[in-house]
């Protein structure tokens, strides 16, 4: 008997622990005020929109490729439209012709533009181009104009002791998009898969906690019947011991199981089908 209760210690022991582990796991989702159901396909593209990696790796990616964009208008003709207006009004002094010195008030308007076509050349890493320019300039003191044109200026711009930076970008640039459109890819692809391991973490981990609820549940009710189950079958041992009757129910009946070389116990029959 004292062993006995020695085990039922134990066994209310390990009930009331599990008891107050199941009654935390219980308590925490009642403070969560929402639930969210994902399926692994959304998981997946939640982690791949969401996860810092994913992110880094997405600008980094838009780095690239403006870069590459970047590269590519350059290799194409440019435009440039260019003015610079000023207005003079000040007093300013001027060396007379007998090399004196007179303070003259200047009242002008210097309007400029200027209109140029430009192509890169990669092979040279110099540039051509075709420039026109006009100026006017407006005397306000003696209300005249006056004019300077420039048609068209035809050059070609050659650095001489540089390297061709041109024909450097036409090697790199295309191998720097692909490498970080290659690197976007792999990102997004092991999030992917970290994602869908911790999907099934949390899917395998929800499983264990209903089959945990479940033997509890089992266990507890074996726990509830098992003392006056134990007791009883003690009772009735002790009256067919006392009486020298062997029970009607088979439950003092010898363990039917074979041992290990196949034999049945002695004094047992044999059941049909069992040679």
């Amino acid at each position: 008997m004292a062993c006995y209760s020695l085990l039922n210690r134990h066994d209310t022991q390990k009930t009331n622990i599990l008891l107050l582990i199941l009654a935390a796991l219980a308590v925490i989702p009642a403070y969560s005020q929402d639930t969210l159901r994902l399926t692994l396909p959304e998981t997946i593209r939640m982690a791949q929109d969401q996860s810092p990696q994913a992110i880094a790796a997405r600008h980094s990616f838009r780095a690239a490729y403006w870069n590459w964009r970047t590269f590519r208008a350059q290799q194409l003709p440019s435009l440039t439209f260019t003015s610079d207006p000023s207005l003079n009004r000040s007093i300013s002094s001027v060396t007379l012709p007998d090399g004196g010195e007179s303070f003259v008030h200047r009242n002008q308007l210097m309007v400029d533009a200027g209109l140029t076509i430009n192509q890169n050349v990669a092979l040279t890493g110099g540039s051509l181009f075709v420039k026109t320019a006009l100026q006017r300039l407006d005397l306000f003191s003696k209300k005249t104009s006056s004019y300077n044109s420039t048609p068209v200026v035809v050059g070609y711009e050659q650095n001489l002791f540089g390297y061709n930076q041109f024909e450097w970008d036409r090697k790199i640039e295309p191998i720097r998009y692909s490498e970080s459109r290659k690197n976007l890819m792999e990102t997004l692809e092991l999030v992917a898969a970290q994602a869908t391991y911790q999907f099934f973490q949390l899917a395998t981990a929800q499983t264990n906690w209903e089959i945990a609820q479940y033997n509890y549940a089992n266990a507890d009710t074996l726990y509830q019947y098992g003392p006056g189950t134990l007791q009883h079958r003690n009772d009735h041992r002790k009256r067919n011991a006392a009486t020298g009757t062997q029970p009607a129910d088979g439950t003092d009946q010898p363990d039917e199981r074979p041992h290990r070389n196949g034999q049945l116990h002695p004094g047992i029959a044999k059941l049909p089908g069992y040679p």
